[in-house]
């Protein structure tokens, strides 16, 4: 009903593809990624939602997709990766972020949503100095498609030390249940990346573009699609417009990876039943 909504706005039809549409059960990201690379190349793909990652590996196979937009999180089109922990946890009472992620080293911390689409975990190490990879510094303990509950509540219950992740996957997680909110606050958090971005295929209609652009602009008080309107209430904010140069930030972490292969090691990790 949704795609039809924008088709009728934006005057084409609107088909959407989803994970669930890739012929494998289970597949690595690997796989969704050589999946999108392919429809991209046969032309099925002109718009769509990439993690910054995925966006590079697509221009670096020679298919060029363009953001257009991204959404907020408490007004800010920006997100951090961050350490979370028991709130009082003794390595708050170290003076510094070094030596609070060195107290870490060895411990089991847990990786949230984030990873389905961004290597947070890597992306905090970076921001910190740190070239060891994630599951090389941490204990790893798996599960890393798990729901930020389980492993707020594996905080709570000792099972794990921490968790890395982004502001957006505990806001829907203290959405789910107030009651968490104050259980955990963050030891160290890296710095500021543009958020997720919504992509055009270069070479896409610009009439076509730009009417998609306004609709992602206005959705959040467009009331043909007031059933969505709760997602801006939880992340306190609306979708907002961006460009290439907004994820330059992204690239470095990107390149980083490329060079020292943790990032084809993350392309390895299967995705959660539900292709999500």
């Amino acid at each position: 009903m949704m795609c039809d909504m924008i088709g009728e706005k934006i005057g084409v039809p609107v088909v959407l593809k989803t994970a669930e549409d890739i012929p494998i059960e289970n597949p690595t990201t690997e796989q969704l990624f050589e999946w999108a690379k392919k429809e991209a190349e046969m032309g099925n793909i002109d718009i769509t939602v990439v993690p910054p990652t995925g966006l590079y590996m697509l221009i670096d196979a020679g298919i060029k997709m363009i953001p257009i937009a991204t959404y907020q999180i408490d007004k800010k089109k920006t997100d951090r990766a961050c350490l979370y922990v028991k709130k009082g946890h003794p390595a708050k009472e170290l003076k510094t972020d070094a030596e609070r992620i060195e107290a870490f080293r060895g411990k089991k911390v847990g990786i949230g949503h984030g990873m389905k689409s961004n290597p947070v975990a890597e992306m905090l190490l970076i921001d910190m100095g740190i070239d060891t990879p994630s599951y090389e510094y941490f204990e790893n303990v798996g599960d890393e498609y798990g729901s930020i509950e389980d492993k707020i509540n594996q905080i709570m219950d000792g099972t794990i030390d921490g968790v890395i992740t982004f502001k957006v996957d505990l806001k829907f997680a203290f959405y789910k249940n107030q009651e968490l909110a104050g259980s955990i606050e963050p030891l160290v958090c890296g710095q500021e990346y543009t958020n997720i971005p919504f992509v055009i295929r270069d070479g896409l209609d610009v009439e076509i573009a730009k009417r998609f652009r306004k609709v992602l602009l206005n959705i959040h008080k467009d009331k043909d699609f007031s059933q969505l309107h709760f997602v801006f209430y939880t992340i306190n904010g609306h979708i907002v417009a961006v460009s290439s140069k907004d994820y330059e930030n992204w690239e470095r972490v990107y390149r980083k990876g490329r060079r020292e292969g943790w990032l084809d090691a993350i392309g390895q990790w299967q995705l959660p039943g539900d292709g999500s």
